[in-house]
């Protein structure tokens, strides 16, 4: 298995789960609609949200196929954040990336070895809310969701098929 297979099918487990309220259709729907909304203002800070890139670049960077930078999950986590996050949640994961910051001593100034070192020490582990292991398990998500979610990697990665079998317009339909 390659390591983009690895990472949809534990991307859709995660979202399947924290979602499951929802249809997969409802569940690509909702993302899709949020990756058209890219761009709105965010409320992140901005040290939180070079954070949060430089960690999406990190759980999934380009190879020879696009990676999270190059679909916009930053700004999709910080979209999420701001419209879906209670202010609650919002300042547990901002409280959750400072830890994580002072853990490394200064993440993003951390050569990459470093950081992803401290990632490998926080991935699987449950953390109380505000933790750095709580925060990163969002992000992880969020970026898995973001990225698996976007036009381009449906396309170009997953190679899913919009309109599938053929289209017979004039169907009677029983309500």
């Amino acid at each position: 298995m390659h390591r983009r297979d690895l990472l949809a099918l534990m991307g859709t487990t995660v979202t399947a789960s924290f979602l499951s309220p929802l249809s997969a259709t409802e569940r690509l729907d909702l993302g899709t609609r949020l990756q058209e909304e890219l761009g709105t203002a965010g409320s992140l800070s901005t040290g939180t949200r070079d954070l949060v890139t430089r960690v999406a670049d990190l759980v999934l960077p380009r190879t020879d196929t696009p990676g999270a930078l190059d679909v916009r999950v930053p700004e999709f986590v910080d979209l999420l954040m701001t419209k879906w996050y209670t202010t609650a949640e919002r300042a547990g994961f901002e409280k959750g990336l400072a830890d994580l910051d002072l853990r490394a001593g200064g993440f993003i100034a951390k050569p990459e070895a470093a950081q992803v070192a401290l990632l490998k020490t926080l991935d699987g582990k449950k953390g109380p809310k505000g933790s750095a292991e709580d925060a990163f398990g969002t992000l992880k998500w969020l970026t898995l969701y973001g990225y698996f979610t976007s036009e381009r990697v449906q396309r170009e990665v997953l190679k899913t098929v919009i309109m599938p079998g053929r289209f017979d317009g004039c169907v009677p339909v029983k309500h």
